[in-house]
């Protein structure tokens, strides 16, 4: 009898031993509050001036132990012309928000700041040089198909070309 009632005991014991376990492992934590926000990727990067950039200007929030944090809405200007695809993002799940910058026509440095209220680091400010890009050359006006040596062409069927940048001018 006495085998039973600690056989009965162990049972009891174990039975709350892995509910116990279990508690642990399925309570929630409270999310931490955003403190931090930083320059993750896209700066010092050229590109043709009123063309967007190649790559996305990106910030990440933080928490106070480096954790991301989602659900941060970050504001975005661009100073110096141009512009950026979303005057407000959120961050996601990696605590990343990202936006597009479209250079304004003016060549030389453009800046864009990302700015979330409260946390440290902000405002960040993104350095971005709007070039000149490569341009190209069109033919407006074809020589003639033929013609002789030494012949002098007819001034209306001289060949005309024209020189522009990317933005066609």
């Amino acid at each position: 009898m006495a085998m039973t009632i600690r056989l009965g005991q162990l049972r009891k014991w174990s039975v709350v031993g892995v509910l116990a376990a279990f508690s642990l492992h399925c309570t929630e934590t409270e999310p931490k509050p955003p403190a931090h926000i930083e320059m993750a990727d896209g700066n010092n990067q050229n590109g043709a001036a009123g063309q967007p950039l190649p790559e996305p200007l990106v910030v990440r929030v933080t928490d106070d132990s480096d954790d991301p944090v989602s659900g941060v809405q970050v504001q975005w200007a661009a100073q110096g012309g141009g512009s950026v695809s979303a005057g407000v993002t959120t961050t996601g799940s990696d605590g990343r928000a990202s936006v597009q910058r479209i250079l304004g026509p003016t060549l030389g440095q453009q800046t864009t700041t990302a700015r979330a209220d409260g946390l440290q680091g902000s405002p960040v400010t993104f350095a971005s040089t709007a070039t000149a890009g490569e341009g190209n050359i069109v033919i407006t006006t074809n020589p003639p198909v033929s013609a002789l040596s030494g012949e002098v062409f007819d001034p209306v069927v001289q060949p005309v070309v024209q020189v522009r940048d990317d933005n066609g001018s």
